[in-house]
């Protein structure tokens, strides 16, 4: 008994995949572009996660660039979720196929073999992404994500706090110190100020500025006089070498005064 038109079931087409098993040329020039679209978002990642993200503000942690902002340690693990998510979505891209990435409206050439669809997926991906809006917000999101992950700029407000907080020791900054350029305007009476006033804020400033230029120039000097130490050690040797007359040698290596008719060393007659 035939079944109405409208119970019968129609056929359906098995999802092609990008991942073909089938032919091991394809499946070898899948991983090849695979590893190569991986190359390509990896340099687009590492560009795009050492960008600043908030710009024309006043908060001066979001004047410095992120790697600025975080430990290395915690740079690489934000930039591993970033790098990590983008991989991911040109591998679940990749792996739709041709037909129905064309199907969902991904602009694909025409007869694209399933191998080379990473390449095609990661070249439109970081070709489309800072232009079309909809994606540029959804990487910002991704990024924002992702340097929340590595602490930034949490991390550096937080320590600018506690240092804004923490006590200053005013002692090694007596004396002579207050008469150098960069303490002008500063008086041994303004160490013991109230906290937040000007004067107190002023004197801590010029400490610091005086304190980074005086590590900078003694670091200089130190390596000045290194060099200036090494390159005299040089010219003494030279010097030494060139007044230390040269004494010939035997074939045996012995000096010319002990080498006597009969030589002991060699047992060679004259072998001056």
């Amino acid at each position: 008994m035939d079944l109405p038109s409208t119970l019968q079931t129609t056929p359906k087409l098995p999802m092609q995949l990008g991942l073909p098993f089938d032919d091991l040329w394809s499946f070898v020039l899948f991983i090849a572009c695979l590893s190569a679209a991986i190359g390509l978002v990896y340099l687009f990642c590492g560009q795009k996660f050492a960008e600043r993200i908030s710009t024309g503000t006043d908060d001066y942690a979001d004047q410095l660039l992120p790697r600025q902002l975080a430990t290395h340690e915690e740079y690489s693990k934000g930039f591993l979720v970033y790098f990590g998510t983008m991989v991911a979505t040109v591998l679940v891209l990749s792996l739709i196929g041709p037909n129905n990435l064309v199907a969902l409206g991904v602009p694909l050439p025409k007869d694209l073999s399933p191998g080379a669809v990473p390449i095609a997926v990661a070249l439109i991906l970081v070709g489309l992404m800072p232009t079309v809006p909809l994606l540029l917000d959804v990487e910002k999101w991704l990024r924002r994500y992702a340097h929340e992950r590595a602490y930034i700029p949490s991390a550096a407000r937080a320590t600018a706090q506690r240092l804004a907080a923490a006590d200053f020791d005013f002692t090694a900054y007596e004396g002579d110190v207050l008469h150098q350029p960069e303490m002008r305007g500063v008086e041994a009476a303004d160490f013991t100020r109230p906290r937040r006033s000007l004067e107190h804020d002023w004197a801590r400033l010029s400490c610091l500025v005086y304190e980074q230029k005086y590590r900078r120039t003694a670091g200089l000097m130190d390596r000045n006089r290194k060099e200036i130490d090494g390159k005299a050690t040089w010219r003494l040797t030279e010097r030494r070498r060139q007044r230390t007359p040269l004494m010939p040698t035997s074939r045996c290596g012995a000096p010319s005064a002990t080498i006597s008719t009969s030589c002991t060393s060699c047992s060679v007659v004259r072998c001056a």
